[in-house]
Formats: C-alpha cells, sequence, structure tokens
C-alpha cells in the first residue's frame, strides 16, 4: 500500500513539472541579440522581436502539445515593428486558449506594417463545448500610427463564449478601412473589458465603426475617445451595439467629429452611462441613438456640442438622473417616438443650451420631471388624432382667409359711400351759396 501511495506521489509529481516546463511565458526585448528557438526563457535571456517569440513560444508548446492553452508574453519598451507577412498572423485563439501581451506602460509600441488580415481571430474549436470559454489579455501596449486595413480583434464564436480584456492600452493615429473591434457572439455572450484606455485621432470610412458588438456584455472604464473622426458619406457611428449589455463608467468622449452618432444602441440592448462626460463634440445626428432598447444615464455631463443629445425609437426607454446639459448649440434634449423617458431626482436635469428641448412625434411620456417649466412635455395622441388637430386647423384658416375677405368687401362699401355723400354734399353747397366776390360784379353793372 506504501508502495502505491509512492509511486502515485511520483506520479502527481511529474505531472506538475511537465505543466511547469510546458507553461509557454515568453521575454522580448528589441534590444536583444538572441534570435535562437530557445530564447525568451527568462528575463535575462529575451527574444528579439514578436516573430521570434512565438517562434519559441511554438517550440515550449511542441514539447507539450496537451498542455498547449496558454502563451504569456512580457515586451520590454521600444517600438516592435510587425510585417504584413509574419508567419502567425492571423493569430486564432480556439476554446479553452489563452493568450497574454504585456508591455511597459506608455514606452511599448506595436507598430503593423498595413495588415490585410484580421490580427486576432477567436473562434470556436472543432470538439469545441458550450462551457468552454477562450481568454485574451492585452496590457500596457500602445498601438499607433500605421493605416490598418484589417481589424484587430474579431469573436466570431457560435457555442462557447470569449474573454477580452484591454488594460492601459492605447489606439492612436489610425486610419481605417475597417472596424477595429468587431465582436459576434451567437449563443453565449462574450465579456469585453476595457479600462484605462485611450482611443485618439481614429478615422473612420463610411460605414464602419470603430466598435461593432453582438450579444456582448461589456465595460468601458476610465477611458478616453479623443478627436476622432467619421466619414460624411454613408454615416456610421464611432460604437455599434445590438443584443449586448454594457456600461461607460468614468469615460470621456471630446473633440470627436462625426455625421452621425457616437454610440448606437439598438435592439434589446441595455446600456449605463455613469459618470461619463460629452464635450465639444460635432455630432450632425446626435450623441446616443435607441433603438427598442434601454438606456440608463446617471451623474453625466453634456457640454459645450452641436448637435442633440438622444433619439429614442421604437419602443425605446430612458432613466436620467443627475445630468448636466450646457452651451450645446442647434440642439435637442430629446426626440422621441413610441418611447419613454423616466426623469429621477432633484434638479435631474440642469439644462442651459440653445434650441428646442424636445421633438416628439408619436406616443412618447414622460415621466417624473422635477422641472418649473412644462417645456418638457411630450403629446401622447396617437398620429390619428394629430392628422385631425391638423385637419381643423386646416379649416381655421380657410375660415380666417373668409373672414379676411368680408372686411375688404365692408370697408370698400363704406368708402364708396361716403365718397357718395361727400359728392352731393358739395353740388348742394355751391348751389346754395354765391361768391361775394360775384355778386359785387353784377351790382356794378
Amino acid at each position: 500500500m506504501k508502495g502505491f501511495s509512492l509511486l502515485f506521489l511520483l506520479f502527481l509529481i511529474e505531472i506538475f513539472n511537465s505543466c511547469i516546463n510546458c507553461q509557454c511565458i515568453i521575454y522580448i526585448r528589441v534590444d536583444s541579440v538572441n534570435s535562437n528557438i530557445t530564447c525568451g526563457s527568462s528575463i535575462e535571456d529575451p527574444c528579439p522581436n514578436v516573430s521570434t517569440a512565438f517562434k519559441a513560444c511554438d517550440y515550449v508548446n511542441s514539447k507539450n502539445p496537451q498542455n498547449n492553452t496558454s502563451m504569456t508574453f512580457y515586451f520590454g519598451s521600444g517600438v516592435f515593428v510587425i510585417p504584413n507577412d509574419i508567419s502567425f498572423i492571423p493569430l486564432i485563439l480556439y476554446s479553452n486558449q489563452s493568450i497574454s501581451l504585456n508591455g511597459v506602460y506608455g514606452d511599448t509600441v506595436f507598430q503593423f506594417t498595413d495588415p490585410t488580415k484580421h490580427i486576432l481571430t477567436i473562434m470556436d474549436s472543432v470538439d469545441a463545448l458550450p462551457s468552454d470559454q477562450s481568454y485574451f489579455t492585452m496590457s500596457n501596449i500602445t498601438i499607433e500610427n500605421q493605416s490598418i486595413s484589417s481589424t484587430f480583434i474579431q469573436v466570431d464564436t457560435q457555442i462557447t463564449k470569449s474573454n477580452i480584456q484591454l488594460i492601459s492600452c492605447n489606439f492612436n493615429n489610425q486610419s481605417l478601412t475597417n472596424s477595429l473591434f468587431i465582436f459576434n457572439s451567437i449563443r453565449s455572450p462574450s465579456e469585453f473589458q476595457l479600462s484605462n484606455c485611450q482611443f485618439q485621432n481614429i478615422t473612420i470610412p463610411s460605414d464602419t465603426p470603430i466598435f461593432s458588438m453582438n450579444n456582448i456584455q461589456f465595460q468601458f472604464e476610465n477611458s478616453q475617445f479623443i478627436h476622432n473622426q467619421g466619414s460624411d458619406k454613408n454615416q456610421s457611428s464611432f460604437i455599434e451595439v445590438s443584443k449586448s449589455q454594457g456600461i461607460f463608467e468614468q469615460c470621456n468622449f471630446g473633440y470627436n467629429l462625426n455625421y452621425s452618432t457616437l454610440v448606437n444602441v439598438d435592439v434589446s440592448s441595455t446600456i449605463t452611462f455613469s459618470n461619463t462626460n460629452f464635450q465639444w463634440n460635432y455630432l450632425s445626428v446626435g450623441l446616443l441613438v435607441s433603438n427598442s432598447s434601454t438606456l440608463n444615464i446617471s451623474n453625466s455631463e453634456y457640454q459645450n456640442n452641436l448637435g442633440d443629445f438622444i433619439q429614442l425609437q421604437s419602443t425605446s426607454t430612458l432613466q436620467v438622473n443627475n445630468l448636466t446639459i450646457q452651451d450645446n448649440i442647434e440642439f435637442r434634449l430629446f426626440t422621441c417616438n413610441q418611447s419613454e423617458i423616466q426623469v429621477q431626482g432633484t434638479n435631474s436635469i440642469q439644462l442651459n443650451s440653445e434650441g428646442t428641448l424636445n421633438d416628439c412625434i408619436n406616443l412618447c411620456t414622460i415621466k417624473t420631471l422635477n422641472q418649473l417649466t412644462d417645456d418638457f412635455e411630450c403629446p401622447q395622441k396617437p398620429i390619428q388624432q394629430q392628422e385631425t388637430s391638423n385637419s381643423e386647423s386646416v379649416d381655421t384658416s380657410k375660415s380666417t382667409s373668409k373672414d379676411k375677405k368680408i372686411i375688404i368687401i365692408t370697408t370698400t362699401i363704406t368708402l364708396s359711400i361716403f365718397l357718395i355723400i361727400f359728392v352731393i354734399g358739395s353740388y348742394i353747397y355751391r348751389k346754395y351759396h354765391h361768391d361775394p366776390i360775384k355778386d359785387e360784379y353784377i351790382e356794378i353793372n
């Protein structure tokens, strides 16, 4: 019995050592000269570039193929150029696999030389189960100064779930031809987290959002979206959300130019904005558009923007608490169609902007608004009644026109009578009153 226990213990130790040896952890520094396939196993012996690092990781995993589920890379300071023809692109992450890319905050830069394929694609493995998950983490890395014609991350899962985290990452000076992020989960909603990230000076083409998210649970916190620009043709929102649940916490949207909206929320989504500011944005359509979804906005500010605040369509719901709106131009607070607005708390909306307050098209209600003005009231009549009202206004205009004609005719008749009386009176006066000069002339003769 003791011999069996000893053998079993040795077996467990062997498995443990095997897992340690197969764990792919690779270090990379731009000043390294070691290009061997065994490079990167320690910080003292790093690989020189991304391509060599992935080859080294493949070598580690090849020794233990049953455990090649995890890849972790640590990058030092410097600019890492990633050519288009590098062998590992597109990088495919399957179910129950994980990839972690870690840099030095502000000092680790990736430059892609115009890739034409997706950088990272996450998909189901052949034998995937609904309980399987894949993981991708990127921290302290800047992607900049490249014209990217491919998608940076694309999630295309049918039954599995993916978990993506971007922590302290920057995407700067990008001229895109495709979306940076495309998330499409069919069965299980994937998870996406942005924390302390920045998206700056990104230009998007027509019909191409920066983020396209379907069936996603996401959280954006402490992140900046500034100086981004959309196309003036076939406009698209910067962020498009469908069938998703998400929150923007302590984010800032500033100095963005778009001929559409910043955020478009569609089809049974619930999105929350908390402690989030929108300042100095130029938006032709407006900040937010919601279609058959729910928006929650609290403790946030909308200042010095050009464009509407929110458009609600097709049974959307908006809940507002402690919102400051000031110094906006060409502005409407709510454009509402078949939707409901709920305003909570005292002084929930502090408003000081030019423009109309609301444009309520049909079947809209505003509930529990605590304001000293009735400008926020929305009509609750259906279109048919509005059309009736319009016909009544037409009848009223017709009657007004008739009244004007009667007044003109009456005035004309009165003036005519007065003129006749004046002529007759003048004739009578000349007939019965003599001219004194003429009488004197008769007497002398």
